[in-house]
């Protein structure tokens, strides 16, 4: 039997693997995409697809428990948590089904199985036992990650819940603590705590969320606290103990060893590249503790081979994957094209929103950057008014001593304002002043407007930024 040659085989079916195919076949490249299991991968299946589904259900929940501030008087309404279970995975198995179609009509020949790389130009495919290999001119590593293990006593069994069993869940638990109160830490405390859940956040860093600005994730963690979560930061977790049908969690907290029984412990702690079992030996692509080591261009140190998403730990983001991988294929193809990090948005779905891009106030100032901020209330936008959303604030990063006071970073905490990410991302992109952003129309009355409004707060508080280009 003749082997099969491809222009490009990509190993992994998430964001960048499937991104990266649909990108070249939509090329005119021949492709090969090796999952070993659904396409879409985690983000898809048991990540961001399923839990922003949740996060609406969840919102659903809050809303009615304030019905009456709208005008509308509801009683005794209920949770039905296995359907709302149901609901994320029919979600999930309809947007991975929808890419799969996708990629087949525009020929992309899908392998089902484990791919592992024998030479730089020759894949094996793993399935039930059986092996295949094909030929490719080119390689693309999308084999994302997976949750990081704890070195903690208790943390290994079976009834722990990590984010990819976390949708497998039938029945709502009456108490959880989750270990880890980053992106998807916080996520699901909101939702299990609008659902009727008793949570319990455990943070090892001083602010929850810590890598982004502490203005908001401050300001997060008061109108989580109000909701009913219990949240302790500057927290260290000893063990993990079973004891009839519930779980003991030991941990030091401002100096005391303190104890919490729940029904359910989750542990959120960080992501670990999948690079094992890829044939990376085999070759000698490079690898470090986060992953597999690309250039600026994403190629490893085998000039034909290219890496992207999760596996190479730069930022375990879905969006960051997409991009990723079309980038890889017009480097394929020639174009010689740099991956650029500084405009990356950063979106969390709790409630309210959380969504940052560019650098944050601190983060400027450790790099010696002079910088000025503003912060605006979002309490002052019609919309979030109307809404009756009026938690949060927009702040906005710029850089001095220049004549348009360029922006390096937003950063916004409120309603919808991961639906404004966009419009961050573009003005970091493209160096974009806040004289710029307030001769730029924005339509009323949306939450996009609150950007334009702390933009003129600065141009109106500091006579510079009024200069022309």
């Amino acid at each position: 039997m003749s082997i099969r040659t491809f222009d490009v085989a990509i190993i992994g079916g998430g964001p960048g693997g499937y991104s990266a195919a649909k990108f070249a076949a939509k090329k005119g490249l021949k492709i090969a995409l090796i999952e070993k299991e659904k396409i879409g991968g985690i983000c898809v299946n048991v990540g961001c697809v399923p839990t922003k589904a949740m996060m609406f259900s969840a919102e659903l929940v809050y809303r009615l428990q304030r019905s009456l501030e709208y005008g509308i008087e509801i009683d005794n309404f209920s949770v039905d948590f296995k359907k709302v279970m149901e609901r994320t995975r029919r979600i999930s198995e309809r947007v991975s089904s929808a890419i799969k179609d996708i990629l087949e009509n525009l020929d992309v020949k899908i392998y089902n199985g484990i791919g592992r790389l024998k030479s730089k130009n020759e894949v094996e495919i793993i399935n039930n036992g059986k092996k295949e290999v094909i030929n490719a001119k080119n390689i693309i590593l999308a084999t994302g990650s997976r949750p990081a293990i704890l070195s903690l006593p208790g943390s290994n069994e079976d009834d722990i819940i990590y984010s990819e069993n976390f949708f497998k869940l039938e029945d709502l638990p009456s108490s959880v603590c989750i270990i880890g109160a980053g992106a998807i830490g916080t996520e699901l405390a909101t939702a299990l705590n609008a659902f009727g859940s008793e949570v319990n956040l455990i943070e090892l860093m001083p602010n929850i969320i810590p890598t982004e600005d502490s203005e908001l994730t401050e300001a997060l963690k008061l109108s989580l606290e109000m909701k009913g979560i219990n949240i302790f930061t500057s927290a260290s977790v000893k063990k993990i103990e079973s004891k009839n049908n519930t779980k003991k969690v030991y941990f030091n907290y401002n100096g005391e060893e303190k104890t919490i029984e729940v029904e359910k412990v989750i542990i959120a702690t960080g992501r670990k590249p999948n690079v094992e079992n890829l044939g990376l030996e085999n070759i000698g692509i490079n690898v470090n503790n986060k992953g597999i080591i690309v250039d600026e261009y994403l190629r490893t140190n085998i000039p034909n081979i290219y890496a992207v998403g999760d596996v190479i730990g730069k930022y375990l983001l879905a969006h960051t994957a997409m991009i990723e991988g079309e980038i890889a294929v017009r480097n394929i193809l020639g174009e010689k094209i740099k991956m650029d990090y500084a405009s990356v948005p950063r979106c969390i779905f709790t409630i309210p929103e959380l969504a940052s891009v560019g650098l944050s106030e601190k983060q400027a100032r450790e790099m010696g950057i002079n910088v000025k901020t503003v912060t605006t209330q979002i309490v002052s936008n019609t919309r979030a008014l109307g809404m009756g959303e009026t938690e949060g604030m927009i702040k906005i990063v710029t850089l001095v001593n220049t004549d348009t006071g360029k922006i390096i970073g937003i950063h916004m905490l409120g309603p919808l304002v991961t639906e404004v990410a966009g419009e961050a991302t573009l003005a970091i992109k493209y160096g974009v002043s806040p004289r710029e952003i307030v001769e730029t129309f924005h339509a009323h009355p949306t939450i996009a407007e609150a950007i334009r409004d702390t933009a003129l707060q600065l141009i109106t508080t500091n006579n510079n930024y009024h200069k022309k280009r």
